[in-house]
């Protein structure tokens, strides 16, 4: 063993540069693999550390169940007589904008708490005081505080229902030195908050504290039976498990990023170690003439995968340290938590250890199970190495793989479609070899580079893995760039239609007639149609509870929102919906996906809850919603009736001729006394959506260029490592008389070759998966989308792989152009 342990050492300082590629690969996989589990350690520690900061005025909280309910005295005094019950803490809380002296406004949330009735808990972390009971004053978190660049004594304006309240800022509160996780909250007294509010009376929560050593957990478990159906309990102290779907989704997308990463990697490594096996088979012929055993060959090369694994491994290990810090101050910016130091665990240096290790050694261990089968004979042959016919098989199976993807996606069935992305890939991988060999079948050329390059390519064993590396790359890049592609389609089409008005105002809180009023004092509105948002339970089956879907709610005006605005119909058309739409009341519009999910078609009948009352309607048409989700449209007169009242944005048309941006400067100085009022032009919209939509679409964006790029890396590794074992048939090429310039253009041909067989097979197999991934990607974000295929990014990335190919060829090919002939074959 030491004796294989010493050769394999001396062949890899001798032939290190051909395992460059695969050793970089395996790098990226371990340091992925090794940031992924560290940050996710470090993160759910820093949100087990600060799960008791992310608390109410108490352990428990209590919200009304269903859409748009209340909680009233009633409920407070059942709370009170429960076991184990300190106190009980009343509020009321709605959102709404709130404005600094200084003119910064920020979207709050106003909660009134009960100052009147003892001690909150909080008064040691407030700079200042606590409002005082009756006043109309108000507590400010710090963060908030800043952004409204407000201090006690200043006054803070907030937009209520048709008129601008004011409040005295008399105290700052630091959550660093309290249990209270404020966020964007100020507190008010109660009533304040219940008048300002359309609660009335009542309250949006109740929280209560318990006796000393009672947990909220156990607590939970044997009372909740006891509330009444209206009541919903929560323990706030696991709210810090609402972060860890989040969490969840990084880390699975940055895992499975590192297994793809390791797979390339074993891929490639056994490639370069099969090219190297073939490059030695004349010294390992020596080797077995004189008694080495195949077994002891084949550990002298496993010897020489272990130390490049192991080594490639810690350097991935070390890089994967120093990258998990980056993962969790990422994260941090997304979620309200503190990032932490990166802290080294034993358990995870040695998986990352032995997994990039184990990698290594399985890339190794295929490549050279021909190396101890073969006799002595074989292998100081110099027959040419045979075509395997086992591809013709794996061909009709890789055929049989698309086919299947193909028709599966013919129904947008969520597993159904993941299977397909995944048959896609696996199809093009396995019909690959075939295209290429397809490419050497066609008439010969009259030029002799081009005539053996054809040959070159049914007798070359690295030609099928380069050109199934090159085509799963680029089905990956076409399928991301087709389901991105109709993902922005899809949302530009319902923008331009849903906000094509000329002019649209919106406000953050519920506003009365007055702003419908205003509007129509401007000489150059024609119409103006105000719309309400709310939410409501959609129960598709009233007796069967799990058909209730709790989903956003638009209250239109069923007599004027059509004259400025459509919606992108699925089932339903723009002369015929409208009509259907005003002539009733009970009346709906869902989402397609949503009609979908709950098995719903146009003309069936649902039943909508919401502030305490229920209303039957008729599902009259459906729509492509991917900008605004599960948002159902329905009439005002209904959705009044659900407890969804008060506009909050106005639709406004314009007489024509009229120049829509001097329009909404008259109409944002109408309204300049309302904070939070935002107005905005049909174009404004689209630009808005637009730039949103290349935020949304980046991150694809550079994936797709990132695995077109290490595509082109890994293949032009894998052809140096071809070429430079087969330096003897070039320098016999160039010894009868082939110019350097016809040996560049042999190799640039064989690249060229591989890209255009990748190219052809990418591109169906990325068409297959592309409608694939874009079922997957519509069922995740709860829509529907239509295929849209972007012929201009398929050019462009079809050209940038022959690019990039031929420029990564390049220097293989002038390295090939100025071999000496006499010194390769007397080497030889």
């Amino acid at each position: 063993m030491s004796r294989a342990f010493a050769l394999a050492l001396r062949q890899l300082r001798a032939d290190w540069r051909r395992f460059t590629v695969c050793a970089l690969t395996l790098v990226a996989g371990v340091a992925l693999m090794v940031a992924s589990v560290t940050s996710l350690q470090d993160m759910e520690r820093s949100l087990a550390t600060s799960a008791n900061s992310i608390q109410g005025l108490g352990p428990v909280s209590v919200v009304p169940s269903g859409a748009g309910g209340s909680l009233d005295d009633a409920d407070v005094q059942a709370l009170t007589s429960l076991p184990d019950v300190t106190r009980v803490i009343p509020m009321t809380s709605f959102f709404t904008v709130g404005r600094g002296p200084g003119g910064a406004e920020h979207e709050i949330n106003v909660t009134g708490v009960p100052v009147d009735q003892g001690r909150l808990g909080v008064e040691d972390a407030v700079d200042g005081r606590l409002p005082a009971a009756g006043a109309e004053e108000a507590t400010v978190p710090g963060s908030l505080a800043e952004r409204l660049e407000v201090a006690p004594g200043d006054t803070l304006e907030l937009a209520t229902d048709g008129e601008v309240s004011t409040v005295s800022v008399v105290g700052i509160l630091d959550e660093s030195r309290t249990q209270v996780y404020a966020g964007n909250s100020i507190f008010v007294p109660l009533p304040l908050a219940q008048d300002t509010s359309s609660q009335g009376a009542g309250f949006t929560r109740i929280d209560l504290q318990l006796a000393p050593g009672v947990e909220a957990t156990p607590w939970l478990a044997e009372h909740s039976p006891a509330l009444s159906a209206d009541m919903s309990p929560i323990d706030i102290g696991s709210a810090a498990s609402s972060f860890a779907p989040v969490l969840t989704a990084v880390h699975t997308v940055l895992l499975l990023c590192a297994a793809a990463a390791l797979l390339l990697a074993v891929a490639l490594v056994a490639v370069a170690f099969a090219a190297t096996v073939r490059s030695r088979t004349r010294s390992y012929a020596v080797l077995r003439t004189v008694g080495a055993s195949p077994s002891w060959l084949q550990r002298s090369v496993l010897w020489e995968a272990g130390v490049l694994g192991f080594v490639a491994s810690a350097v991935g290990v070390a890089l994967g340290v120093g990258a998990s810090g980056l993962v969790s101050m990422a994260l941090a910016t997304l979620l309200p938590i503190e990032s932490s130091t990166p802290s080294i665990t034993w358990w995870a240096v040695l998986g990352g250890l032995c997994v990039g290790t184990l990698a290594c050694l399985l890339g190794a261990w295929v490549s050279t199970r021909t190396l101890a089968r073969a006799t002595v004979g074989q292998l100081l042959g110099e027959a040419a190495h045979h075509p395997n016919p086992a591809w013709m098989r794996r061909t009709a199976l890789g055929a049989c793989a698309l086919v299947l993807a193909a028709l599966l996606t013919l129904a947008p069935w969520l597993p159904g479609s993941v299977a397909a992305f995944v048959l896609a890939l696996t199809g093009a991988g396995l019909v690959a070899p075939a295209a290429i060999r397809a490419g050497a079948w066609l008439p010969r050329a009259a030029r002799w580079p081009v005539g053996i390059s054809q040959d070159s390519v049914l007798h070359n064993q690295a030609a099928g893995p380069v050109v199934t590396v090159m085509s799963i790359l680029i089905t990956l890049g076409v399928s991301l760039s087709v389901a991105v592609s109709s993902i922005g389609t899809a949302m530009t089409n319902q923008v331009t239609r849903q906000f094509g008005a000329d002019v649209q105002v919106t406000t953050a809180s519920p506003q009365d007639s007055s702003i419908d009023a205003a509007l129509r004092t401007i000489p150059e509105v024609t119409t103006v149609s105000s719309t309400s948002s709310g939410q409501v339970d959609v129960v598709a089956a009233p007796r069967d509870p799990s058909s209730s879907r709790l989903v956003p709610a638009l209250a239109v005006d069923p007599t004027s929102y059509f004259e400025s605005a459509q919606l992108p119909w699925v089932d339903g058309s723009d002369a015929r919906t409208p009509a259907q739409f005003q002539a009733s009341d009970s009346s709906v519009v869902l989402p397609a996906s949503l009609a979908d999910q709950l098995g719903l078609a146009v003309g069936d009948q649902l039943r909508l809850e919401g502030g305490g009352s229920a209303a039957d309607v008729e599902v009259v048409a459906t729509y492509a919603s991917l900008a605004t989700g599960m948002q159902i449209v329905l009439p005002q007169g209904t959705a009044s009736t659900l407890g969804i009242d008060g506009a909050t944005s106005w639709n406004v048309g314009l007489q024509e001729g009229a120049d829509p941006a001097a329009t909404a400067e008259r109409v944002s100085e109408a309204l300049a006394g309302i904070p939070g009022v935002h107005v905005s032009t049909a174009h404004e919209m689209r630009e808005i959506a637009e730039s949103e939509l290349r935020t949304y679409t980046l991150i694809p964006s550079l994936f797709t260029v990132l695995v077109v790029g290490l595509g082109a890396i890994a293949v032009a590794g894998l052809i140096t490592l071809d070429v430079s074992g087969r330096q003897r048939t070039f320098a016999i090429l160039r010894a009868v008389g082939g110019s350097r310039s016809s040996l560049r253009a042999f190799v640039l041909l064989e690249a060229l070759r591989y890209a255009v067989a990748g190219i052809v097979v990418g591109l169906v197999a990325g068409l297959v998966g592309g409608t694939a991934l874009n079922h997957v990607l519509g069922s995740v974000l709860g829509t529907s989308t239509r295929l849209s295929v972007s012929v201009i990014q398929l050019i462009l990335m079809s050209g940038g792989v022959l690019v990039l190919m031929l420029a990564a060829a390049l220097p293989t090919a002038r390295r090939v152009s100025r071999l000496h002939p006499a010194t390769i074959l007397r080497t030889e």
